[in-house]
C-alpha cells in the first residue's frame, strides 16, 4: 500500500490495503516472534482479496 497510488487503492477498495501493509510490517520486523499457524490463519481471506485485485490490475495494465 505504501508504494501504491491512492487512485489504484481507491479503485480496489474491497481489498484491506492498510491491514495488509500492517501485517507485512509485523512479519518483516517481528518474524522471529510469530507463530506461522496464526499468521496463515490471519492472512487467508485478505490474501485471496489481494490476489484477485492483483490479477485484475494486471489484466487492466495489459489492456
Amino acid at each position: 500500500m505504501k508504494a501504491l497510488s491512492d487512485g489504484l487503492t481507491a479503485v480496489h477498495d474491497d481489498v484491506p490495503w492498510r491491514n495488509i501493509a500492517r501485517m507485512r510490517d509485523l512479519i518483516g520486523h517481528l518474524h522471529y516472534k510469530l507463530d506461522a499457524d496464526i499468521v496463515w490463519a490471519t492472512v487467508g481471506e485478505p490474501l485471496e482479496q489481494l490476489r484477485g485485485a492483483a490479477e485484475q490490475i494486471r489484466r487492466e495494465l495489459e489492456g
